[in-house]
Protein backbone atom coordinates (compact mmCIF):
# COMPACT_ATOMS: atom_id res chain seq x y z
CA UNK A 1 0.00 0.00 0.00
CA UNK A 2 3.47 2.42 0.76
CA UNK A 3 4.29 1.71 -2.72
CA UNK A 4 1.37 2.26 -4.59
CA UNK A 5 0.69 5.94 -2.33
CA UNK A 6 4.57 6.83 -3.03
CA UNK A 7 4.45 6.14 -6.91
CA UNK A 8 4.35 9.45 -8.84
CA UNK A 9 1.12 10.51 -9.50
CA UNK A 10 1.82 13.57 -12.00
CA UNK A 11 3.84 13.85 -15.37
CA UNK A 12 4.55 11.89 -17.98
CA UNK A 13 4.82 8.04 -16.62
CA UNK A 14 2.16 9.04 -14.03
CA UNK A 15 0.08 6.72 -11.98
CA UNK A 16 -3.23 6.42 -11.89
CA UNK A 17 -5.87 5.38 -8.97
CA UNK A 18 -5.96 2.24 -11.41
CA UNK A 19 -2.63 1.21 -11.43
CA UNK A 20 -2.11 2.07 -7.86
CA UNK A 21 -5.09 -0.33 -7.30
CA UNK A 22 -3.53 -3.29 -9.69
CA UNK A 23 -0.02 -2.78 -7.43
CA UNK A 24 -2.39 -3.42 -3.78
CA UNK A 25 -3.86 -6.33 -5.73
CA UNK A 26 -0.53 -7.81 -6.69
CA UNK A 27 0.95 -7.16 -3.26
CA UNK A 28 -2.09 -8.79 -1.56
CA UNK A 29 -2.02 -12.08 -4.14
CA UNK A 30 1.44 -12.49 -3.76
CA UNK A 31 1.05 -11.82 -0.13
CA UNK A 32 -1.81 -14.46 0.16
CA UNK A 33 0.62 -17.10 -2.17
CA UNK A 34 3.50 -16.91 0.15
CA UNK A 35 1.39 -17.54 3.30
CA UNK A 36 -0.55 -21.01 1.74
CA UNK A 37 3.46 -21.72 0.32
CA UNK A 38 4.52 -21.33 4.03
CA UNK A 39 1.56 -23.42 5.19
CA UNK A 40 2.07 -26.34 3.55
CA UNK A 41 2.60 -29.61 5.85
CA UNK A 42 1.71 -33.34 6.69
CA UNK A 43 0.76 -33.46 10.29
CA UNK A 44 0.46 -37.52 11.91
CA UNK A 45 -2.06 -37.98 14.61
CA UNK A 46 -3.69 -41.15 16.57
CA UNK A 47 -6.78 -40.45 14.36
CA UNK A 48 -4.94 -39.65 11.32
CA UNK A 49 -3.04 -37.76 9.23
CA UNK A 50 -3.70 -34.13 7.53
CA UNK A 51 -1.73 -33.07 4.27
CA UNK A 52 -1.86 -29.14 3.55
CA UNK A 53 -1.23 -28.56 0.21
CA UNK A 54 -1.43 -24.86 -1.56
CA UNK A 55 -4.67 -24.94 -2.26
CA UNK A 56 -6.46 -28.32 -0.65
CA UNK A 57 -6.42 -29.66 3.08
CA UNK A 58 -7.54 -33.02 3.43
CA UNK A 59 -7.41 -35.40 6.06
CA UNK A 60 -6.98 -39.21 5.80
CA UNK A 61 -7.28 -41.82 8.44
CA UNK A 62 -4.34 -44.22 8.45
CA UNK A 63 -6.00 -47.38 6.85
CA UNK A 64 -6.69 -44.79 3.48
CA UNK A 65 -2.98 -44.51 2.74
CA UNK A 66 -1.91 -47.76 1.28
CA UNK A 67 0.90 -46.72 -0.09
CA UNK A 68 3.82 -43.76 0.20
CA UNK A 69 6.57 -42.83 -2.42
CA UNK A 70 9.17 -40.67 -3.36
CA UNK A 71 10.34 -41.40 -6.39
CA UNK A 72 12.70 -39.52 -8.73
CA UNK A 73 9.66 -38.41 -10.98
CA UNK A 74 7.93 -37.13 -8.18
CA UNK A 75 8.60 -33.62 -6.46
CA UNK A 76 6.67 -34.29 -3.59
CA UNK A 77 5.79 -37.31 -1.01
CA UNK A 78 2.91 -39.64 -2.81
CA UNK A 79 0.00 -41.29 -1.07
CA UNK A 80 -1.94 -43.51 -2.76
CA UNK A 81 -4.88 -43.63 -1.39
CA UNK A 82 -7.06 -46.75 -1.00
CA UNK A 83 -9.72 -45.18 -3.11
CA UNK A 84 -7.14 -45.57 -6.30
CA UNK A 85 -6.52 -41.63 -6.10
CA UNK A 86 -3.03 -40.84 -5.33
CA UNK A 87 -1.96 -37.40 -3.07
CA UNK A 88 0.84 -35.27 -3.64
CA UNK A 89 1.83 -34.46 -0.07
CA UNK A 90 3.75 -31.06 -0.55
CA UNK A 91 5.12 -30.90 2.80
CA UNK A 92 8.16 -33.28 1.91
CA UNK A 93 9.84 -32.43 -1.34
CA UNK A 94 11.93 -34.18 -2.94
CA UNK A 95 14.38 -31.41 -3.82
CA UNK A 96 15.78 -32.11 0.01
CA UNK A 97 17.38 -35.07 -0.89
CA UNK A 98 18.34 -37.26 2.15
CA UNK A 99 16.24 -35.60 4.53
CA UNK A 100 13.23 -35.90 2.62
CA UNK A 101 13.96 -39.34 1.69
CA UNK A 102 14.42 -40.08 5.69
CA UNK A 103 10.51 -38.60 6.34
CA UNK A 104 9.25 -40.39 3.71
CA UNK A 105 10.35 -43.97 5.22
CA UNK A 106 9.23 -42.67 8.90
CA UNK A 107 6.42 -41.61 7.46
CA UNK A 108 5.80 -44.97 5.66
CA UNK A 109 6.46 -46.89 8.99
CA UNK A 110 3.84 -44.45 10.46
CA UNK A 111 1.33 -45.70 7.92
CA UNK A 112 1.95 -49.49 8.68
CA UNK A 113 2.11 -49.18 12.43
CA UNK A 114 -0.83 -47.01 12.36
CA UNK A 115 -2.83 -49.12 9.59
CA UNK A 116 -3.26 -52.33 11.78
CA UNK A 117 -5.94 -53.38 13.37
CA UNK A 118 -6.41 -55.45 16.49
CA UNK A 119 -6.93 -58.79 14.40
CA UNK A 120 -3.64 -58.35 12.81
CA UNK A 121 -2.05 -58.14 15.45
Amino acid sequence: VAIALLLPGEGEHGWGPGSRIAVIVVAVLSAWFLHRLAAVRVETGDSGVLVVNVLTRRRLEWAEIVGVRLSRDDAWLMLDIADGSNLAAMGVMRSEGAYAQQQARDFARLVVERSRTDSDH
